[in-house]
């Protein structure tokens, strides 16, 4: 919450100080200053928000001197100025104020009525651009924090890109066929098990399971798939056929792992062949297929 608003008022006759003193201070906090040189030295104690600052002081530094010193120092150049000078009829007056930095000019005598609008209506403007310099700051604050976000996720999406493509170059290097089961729907197979079926990678994935898996090792993956939801035993290797594009049957021995697939699980299935001495030992399911 916002401090009260301070407004220091400069000027050489005691009873326009008293005057305007009494017009402000039970809705702000006032403080007085006879001089200009007094005027200098309380802002830097004092900090008001917004000066009544007499034009003209017959002695000592003149009111359009301390608005120009205030105007270009960095730590008091926000301040607000309204400049009160029984001269300002005069246009020339006027544009010296406004010259030296003046917000506002008011005429002596003035009427009360109008110095507390525009008094209120500057302090206003001073409450709205510190709103909107908070929003400002917030928003950069907020932006630099999405700009960190966001390298952040480059970063992780850059070493997931290299993470895919070691991953990919180590599969492919392997000889046993892999493939990846989600619902029954092949997700992922690698060149090694299009080479032990036959068929090219742009068509692998094409190829229905129904095609290259007996029907007993169909139903032996359906049940690894569901494994989960039904909490059964099922045996993680099967010893099985598959069919070959040229149509004959291939002695293959499946492994399968439940592996997490962007946000479920999937069955990861190692498709190895089998060599001619283990075939001769192995009793394998029934090798019809449907066609």
């Amino acid at each position: 919450m916002r401090h009260k608003m301070r407004i220091l008022i400069v000027d050489d006759e005691p009873v326009i100080l008293r005057v305007l003193q009494g017009i402000f201070e039970n809705e702000y906090i006032i403080d007085t200053a006879n001089s200009g040189e007094s005027a200098l030295a309380k802002i830097h104690v004092f900090h008001p928000d917004l000066m009544i600052l007499d034009a003209i002081m017959p002695e000592g530094i003149s009111g359009l001197e301390v608005c120009r010193q205030i105007k270009t120092d960095q730590k008091t150049e926000n301040i607000k100025v309204i400049m009160i000078s029984a001269k300002a009829t005069d246009l020339e007056s006027r544009e010296e104020g406004y010259g030296a930095g003046a917000d506002d000019y008011v005429i002596k005598p003035f009427i009360h009525e109008d110095l507390v609008a525009k008094v209120q209506a500057w302090l206003r403007c001073i409450v709205n651009h510190e709103q909107l310099s908070q929003k400002v700051n917030d928003l950069e604050k907020e932006t630099r924090v999405m700009w960190r976000k966001l390298q952040q996720l480059e970063f992780v999406n850059e070493e997931i890109k290299n993470g895919e493509i070691r991953f990919r170059s180590v599969i492919e290097r392997i000889t046993d066929g892999l493939v990846i089961l989600k619902n029954m729907q092949l997700k992922y197979v690698n060149q090694a098990l299009g080479t032990i079926l036959g068929y090219p990678m742009e068509d692998l994935l094409k190829v229905p399971l129904t095609a290259s898996f007996a029907p007993a090792a169909l139903h032996w993956l359906e049940e690894r798939s569901n494994i989960r939801e039904h909490n059964k035993d099922i045996p993680a290797i099967f010893r099985t056929y598959l069919r070959h594009r040229d149509g004959n049957l291939l002695t293959v021995e499946l492994n399968a792992e439940k592996v997490p697939f962007y946000d479920c699980w999937a069955e990861l299935v190692v498709v190895k062949k089998v060599t001619v001495n283990d075939r001769e030992n192995m009793a394998l399911p029934g090798s019809s297929f449907s066609n």
